[in-house]
């Protein structure tokens, strides 16, 4: 997890922050991890316990990119917006035509 260029630790990670100092600034937080989307973080002032649970995004394998520029050991976040929630599909659409078989019964008659 990094702080602007400070990096602040692995995740899981427990971090205390000062309300007040929230107040005047929000912090922003960002994750990075090999192969996944960054994700940030945005917090300001809280009067409750904050936790943040983040769904990170895979990132769709691709062509390696041949860059003449020299590289850097520092990480590089290439973006800081929060990449968008994964959401579950839907169920499948149900047909119109009607069933030939009956719904099961729920009350047996038989004793």
């Amino acid at each position: 997890m990094l702080e602007g260029q400070t990096e602040l630790g692995v995740t899981p990670l427990q971090l205390d922050l000062d309300s007040e100092s929230l107040a005047k600034a929000p912090r922003t937080f960002v994750i990075v991890r090999e192969g996944h989307q960054p994700y940030t973080i945005v917090q300001g002032p809280s009067t409750q316990t904050v936790r943040v649970v983040a769904a990170l995004v895979a990132v769709a394998p691709s062509a390696p990119v041949v860059s003449s520029a020299p590289s850097s050991s520092a990480p590089v976040v290439a973006s800081t917006t929060k990449p968008d929630p994964v959401l579950p599909k839907p169920a499948a659409a149900k047909s119109s035509v009607p069933s030939t078989t009956p719904p099961p019964v729920d009350i047996l008659l038989k004793r």
